[in-house]
């Protein structure tokens, strides 16, 4: 028999109405379903234009500039605390450049007063620094 025939798949082999569809009828008459939620009239969506035209796209617009300020709001703060780690990191590298610079000009002095050993060893801590 031909898949694409009217109320074939309502159908049992017999031809006859199955259970299933003897309850789906009783669901379609009302008879079954007291709990389902029955839609409104037609001339209740006036309402829903109202809300649509004047309160949603108020809503959504808020809705979208408070999202647009909390995206800022979170790159801003991204922004800062990578600043905030790259200060830190610039300073951290400052302070080990003038740390090995006095150590150079500690071994420099040691060097003209004659201590090669003390001096040699100045150096090589300012080397290790870097």
């Amino acid at each position: 028999p031909p898949v694409r025939k009217k109320g074939f798949a309502q159908m049992v082999p017999s031809g006859m109405p199955g259970p299933k569809d003897l309850e789906r009828e009783k669901e379609k008459d009302g008879e079954g379903g007291e709990g389902r939620i029955q839609p409104k009239t037609y001339q209740d969506y006036h309402h829903w234009d109202k809300f649509v035209n004047n309160k949603l796209d108020k809503m959504l617009d808020d809705f979208d500039e408070q999202d647009r300020q909390e995206q800022e709001e979170k790159h801003r703060n991204s922004m800062l605390e990578d600043r905030r780690r790259i200060d830190e990191k610039e300073a951290e590298a400052r302070k080990k450049v003038q740390d090995g610079e006095a150590l150079k000009q500690l071994g420099n002095a040691l060097l003209k007063t004659g201590d090669l050993a003390s001096a040699l060893d100045k150096y090589c801590q300012a080397v290790a620094m870097d």
